[in-house]
């Protein structure tokens, strides 16, 4: 967008330029955890969320999530870039519904 501005002889002007909007984030990581006891509630490592400039959707299956530290939920939510995120689950009661890596 550009406002210009007649003064006299002078033409002065003012632009601006509107936010490119990134909803992709960064790569994160969650580091696998192995020989982990049967029905266990285990909890990923913290990740900070970046590479986003507006707040994007957050959803979760199989276990549940936390932003900054706060209570852990399934529900949908937001984040935005600086959070960190950290999730939560159990692990099997049983070791024969655990699936055969290939």
């Amino acid at each position: 967008m550009t406002t210009s501005l007649k003064l006299g002889t002078k033409t002065l002007t003012f632009k601006t330029t509107t936010l490119v909007i990134d909803l992709t984030p960064d790569a994160l990581n969650f580091t696998a955890l192995t020989d982990v006891a049967l029905a266990t509630s285990v909890e990923s490592a913290t990740v900070t969320l970046t590479g986003i400039n507006v707040p994007v959707a957050i959803s979760v299956t199989g276990g549940e999530y936390r932003i900054n530290g706060g209570t852990y939920t399934k529900a949908k939510g937001t984040v935005k870039a600086g959070n960190t995120l950290q999730l939560r689950h159990t692990t099997l009661q049983n070791p024969r519904l655990q699936s055969k890596r290939p």
